[in-house]
Parts: structure tokens; C-alpha cells; sequence
């Protein structure tokens, strides 16, 4: 009975999960930047009222610059999406 429980609970916690987001590979190839030098910094976005950290995200600088987003909440339209990963994360994006 405990089996069937957890298998239960494991498929309405999947169905939880958010948009799959799947840009086509052309507009993740035409996003495209490297920047230089190799880096990671730690996005946090602020809430204005509160201060506090309301978000935060990884922007990955290595072969190319990606953010990633594992909440999903940014959203810019500029920016190809895959799953939790923005391409194109120019500094003018940024």
C-alpha cells in the first residue's frame, strides 16, 4: 500500500513542474555570445518594496553566456529559452 502511496505522490508532484519552454535550435544558434572572461555571477533580483532577495539566477560566462533560470521567472523576449536556460545573455540583456 506504501508503494502505491509514493508512486501516487510522485506523479502529481511531476505534474506540478512548469511550462516546458523549448526553443528551436535556430534561435538558440543565432543567440549566441561568448563573452570573456570565464565567469559565473550570482543574479538577485530585489523586491523594490521589501528589499529583500525576490529571485535569483546563475549568468554562466564559459564557451557562451547563458543565464540560468531555475525558477523560470525571467522572461525577455529576446532571449531564447530552453527548459531553465536563457541564451544570449549579452551585457546589453543584462
Amino acid at each position: 500500500m506504501l508503494r502505491v502511496f509514493a508512486v501516487f505522490a510522485l506523479m502529481a508532484l511531476t505534474a506540478c513542474g512548469v511550462e516546458k519552454i523549448y526553443a528551436d535550435d535556430n534561435a538558440v544558434l543565432q543567440a549566441r555570445h561568448v563573452g570573456e572572461p570565464a565567469s559565473i555571477t550570482l543574479v538577485t533580483v530585489l523586491n523594490a518594496k521589501s528589499d529583500n532577495g525576490a529571485h535569483s539566477a546563475l549568468l554562466i560566462n564559459a564557451s557562451e553566456s547563458v543565464l540560468f533560470d531555475p525558477a523560470g521567472s525571467f522572461k525577455i523576449a529576446l532571449m531564447p529559452e530552453r527548459g531553465d536556460v536563457l541564451y544570449g545573455a549579452t551585457p546589453r540583456m543584462m
